[in-house]
């Protein structure tokens, strides 16, 4: 499942990035940097050096998101970027002029098209977290995630498989008074 969400980022950055290099991309997103209290300082480079800019840096988590199928460090690093960028972008919402107009009329909530194109971008945040914490919790990255599929004393570690010292859950009855697996008679699963 993780898998299937890492590719369809790695699918949606790489679009997005490439999309940057295109003078109505770069048109485009010019009214949400201009009035964004995080980006704005981005106008020094000109409308087309923003969107270049943005552009490597959303190629730049692709390539980490892609390489961090098979490295912990750089699915955190990549996730981490995809956050930062969706928080971002998911505060043009609020911050550009007209994406949503607020009334107490029969739709509290009265959306354009450029608000409804903004706030998706809450699911595409949550995605990012989802493969922050899951990057943390596979084996060979330094903090696992108790609960997530891979980390330690997870209940479905299929996803990654045992790691090596982990034990099966009837090996939590060890001895207290040595505080020792061994000394209950259960043996560490090993990879086979």
């Amino acid at each position: 499942m993780l898998g299937i969400l890492r590719w369809v980022m790695v699918v949606i950055f790489v679009t997005f990035g490439i999309q940057k290099f295109t003078p109505h991309s770069a048109e485009g997103i010019a009214q949400y940097i201009r009035h964004s209290p995080f980006v704005a300082w981005l106008s020094v480079f000109g409308v087309r050096g923003e969107a270049n800019l943005l552009g490597v840096i959303e190629l730049s988590t692709a390539a980490l998101l892609a390489i961090g199928a098979f490295s912990p460090l750089a699915s955190a690093v990549g996730s981490l970027m995809g956050i930062g960028t969706f928080l971002v972008t998911w505060s043009f919402f609020f911050t550009t002029p007209g994406a949503v107009r607020w009334s107490v009329s029969a739709d509290p909530i009265a959306w354009n098209l450029t608000g409804e194109f903004l706030f998706k971008d809450i699911v595409l945040l949550c995605v990012c977290a989802v493969l922050l914490l899951a990057s943390l919790a596979r084996p060979g990255s330094a903090a696992p995630v108790a609960g997530l599929p891979g980390s330690r004393g997870s209940p479905d570690e299929r996803d990654w498989g045992q790691e090596a010292g982990t034990v099966e859950p009837s090996a939590a009855a060890f001895s207290i008074s040595t505080g020792s697996i061994a000394s209950a008679g259960v043996k560490p699963k090993t990879r086979p």
